[in-house]
């Protein structure tokens, strides 16, 4: 699996200088694969995470958006996992996680069991099986989907390279910005320039802009019509109590590190901390084996968030509106997930 792969990563660079591993926590890819190959050692780790790339570098913080930078065009996140020496905590948390999780399974299946006659009991084993089966292929279908939306992304870089060498875009990443009749005529030089939208180049500048500008806004669950109202931004103070759904039974307390991007999470991540994020796919899980707590702002109990959580005994509340908003970075939480709470403490509490 992923993880524990990148254990085997980890351990392996475990026996590097102490120089050698800090470069690894920098997370420079250039200067860490100039480093590695300088010695026979480094070597053996560079082909070894190389090929990890070659499996796993489709991943990436949203795996159906294929606009969006995968690891193995950036591997800053892996080379930190690796360096933070993942490997023997990711070994040691998942093997109490494991058991843990294993035992209360068994406490609840035989609970139920008991309570049923022969062919309740029947029907009852059945649907378990199905649904643990089921759950399965869920996270095996979002990491196919994920994996055909990075060979899309390919084809459209690769187009963008083109068209950048051409001299009709400024950078490959601006053809995200076009629409396929857009490309078409760019590449056949039938693109009107003298159109209202204007030049490519025009297009991708109003565009981006537009795209900086949405992201700021805050929008409902559901509307109706055209014009989406407005919500106005949510306020911090006076929101201690938060409440969401159970995504994985369990309470902890911590720090909130709030996280939009994984590849952008804290290299110093431990289980004093409470991830809070605005979603998980499956590029997320390196982070999960290294906090305490998860609170994600969507999600149900079927979610990647939940589903992970729950294998791994992390308390996590999923589906609270605005987390990554409401909860400050750095203060002081606690995350029941048992009852799908958050509670934010204040000075005196925090000190209590």
């Amino acid at each position: 699996s992923l993880l524990a792969t990148l254990a085997g990563l980890a351990e392996q660079a475990s026996a590097l200088d102490v120089e050698l591993r800090e470069r690894l926590l920098a997370g420079q890819d250039a200067q860490i694969r100039a480093a590695l190959s300088a010695s026979p050692q480094g070597q053996a780790l560079l082909q070894q995470v190389d090929r990890f790339l070659e499996r796993y570098g489709f991943l990436s913080a949203n795996g159906t958006d294929f606009s969006r930078t995968p690891w193995v065009e950036d591997p800053k996140c892996i080379w930190q996992a690796i360096g933070q020496g993942a490997g023997r905590f990711v070994s040691e948390r998942r093997g109490e996680a494991v058991q843990g999780v294993q035992k209360i399974r068994e406490r609840a299946h035989a609970r139920v069991r008991a309570q049923l006659g022969g062919p309740q009991r029947f029907l009852f084993d059945r649907l378990m099986a199905s649904t643990v089966a089921y759950i399965d292929l869920r996270e095996r279908s979002s990491f196919v989907i994920s994996e055909e939306s990075f060979q899309m992304r390919r084809i459209f870089v690769a187009l963008g390279r083109r068209l950048v060498a051409r001299g009709d875009l400024d950078r490959p990443r601006d053809v995200f910005y076009l629409d396929l009749d857009e490309l078409r005529q760019l590449i056949t030089g039938t693109l009107r320039v003298d159109a209202p939208e204007g030049s490519a180049r025009e297009r991708v500048a109003v565009r981006r802009a537009a795209m900086e500008a949405d992201a700021q806004l805050e929008l409902p669950d559901t509307f109706c019509g055209e014009n989406p109202p407005i919500c106005s931004p949510p306020v911090t103070e006076g929101n201690r109590f938060l409440t969401g759904i159970s995504g994985s039974s369990g309470t902890a307390r911590g720090y909130a590190c709030v996280v939009s991007d994984p590849s952008q999470a804290p290299v110093t991540l431990s289980q004093d901390d409470i991830l809070i994020v605005p979603f998980t796919d499956a590029s997320w899980t390196p982070l999960f084996v290294r906090v305490g707590g998860l609170v994600s702002e969507t999600g149900g109990q079927l979610s990647h968030s939940a589903i992970i959580a729950r294998e791994y005994g992390l308390p996590a509340v999923v589906n609270v509106k605005n987390a990554t908003r409401l909860i400050l970075d750095g203060e002081l939480i606690v995350v029941d997930g048992t009852r799908g709470h958050v509670y934010r403490l204040d000075r005196e509490e925090a000190v209590a």
